[in-house]
């Protein structure tokens, strides 16, 4: 069973009180940057993330597979990713030397609640997919106008 994957820092359930925006940032970027530093050889693919006002936004290293090969599911607020590659050798051939194997792997992430799911798109382009996680319109920042009476 893979371990679930929290890159937005963000807790589950419960309640927190509501520390500055400076600090939710540095927590979010510090723990991110943390999570997928290059030296990191145990965790694949590697995510980076990124969030504005209207969406959060991951990159997934993909190199080699394509969107044929992807596959994207969410449920209760996990996102799992799941990706297989089989390296066959063409009929009538033999492979001398294989440097190259087939590849299998399952991540699973923790999204925030703050998404709406049913919006969530990916793209997949050059061996990166892209995945954008639309929060829900009752949890963006709004202008409030002020009135005169």
């Amino acid at each position: 069973m893979s371990q679930l994957f929290n890159p937005f820092d963000i807790p589950v359930a419960g309640l927190r009180p509501m520390p500055s925006l400076f600090h939710d940032l540095e927590r979010l970027f510090g723990d991110v940057d943390t999570w997928l530093r290059a030296d990191r050889s145990d965790t694949f693919p590697r995510i980076s993330s990124r969030t504005t006002p209207e969406a959060f936004e991951l990159s997934v290293d993909l190199p080699g597979l394509s969107e044929k090969d992807v596959s994207l599911n969410v449920e209760n607020n996990v996102l799992t990713l799941s990706a297989t590659r089989k390296v066959n050798v063409p009929s009538g051939y033999a492979a001398r030397h294989r440097e190259r194997s087939g590849l299998q792997f399952t991540r699973k992430l923790r999204i925030p609640s703050q998404v709406d799911t049913d919006k969530i798109e990916a793209r997949m382009s050059s061996g990166v997919l892209t995945l954008l996680l639309p929060k829900r319109s009752d949890v963006k920042p709004r202008q409030i106008d002020v009135k005169t009476h």
